[in-house]
């Protein structure tokens, strides 16, 4: 991982390539049918979907929680109304109507590294891998889930721990595709 974490800063990011892969992600199927998108507001090493607001659907955004363990919950989100958390993190305010993940149809989801089977490096605090945790208590619907990355970011394989949960589709400036599922033993 530090060798593929070193390959970021050989690795072409900013505004053109971001267009690129919202563009991708427009043209796919499954953006076009979505009416609710989770986003997530990027940070400098993410690759930045706020452009995709513009379009004529309803998103919501992330809040981070600390307590009573940390946590993340998705709010109606509109531009002029964000607040940045203490770690820099730009949210929506605590007023924002919240929207249960059951009514997100599709999830934009960060990282700094992926890999073909959707699994991938964040900035390890864990939030995303705890919302997306298989819980069963009571989840009706899940929404298709999506990691954002630059094409050079997305690796062979990453190592995973037992905690970690995949994304069923990755989204790059080569397009859209779906994740290849990785074996059990091979976690």
């Amino acid at each position: 991982v530090d060798a593929a974490v070193a390959q970021r800063g050989r690795v072409a990011l900013g505004p053109a390539v971001d267009a690129a892969v919202c563009a991708a992600l427009r043209g796919s199927a499954a953006y076009q049918g979505a009416n609710t998108v989770g986003i997530y507001l990027a940070l400098p090493d993410e690759v930045d979907v706020l452009r995709l607001t513009a379009d004529a659907k309803r998103f919501v955004a992330p809040r981070m929680h600390e307590a009573p363990e940390p946590h993340l919950t998705f709010h109606e989100m509109r531009e002029g109304e964000l607040e940045t958390h203490p770690w820099g993190v730009r949210q929506p305010p605590a007023t924002a109507a919240q929207v249960a993940l059951a009514d997100i149809d599709l999830l934009l989801v960060p990282g700094l590294l992926f890999d073909g089977t959707g699994v991938r490096v964040g900035f390890g605090k864990g939030y995303y891998d705890r919302l997306l945790a298989p819980s069963g208590a009571g989840r009706t619907r899940w929404p298709l889930t999506v990691g954002v990355a630059y094409e050079d970011l997305v690796l062979a394989r990453l190592p995973a721990a037992p905690h970690d949960v995949a994304v069923g589709h990755l989204v790059t400036e080569a397009g859209l595709r779906v994740t290849e599922p990785r074996a059990a033993a091979g976690c």
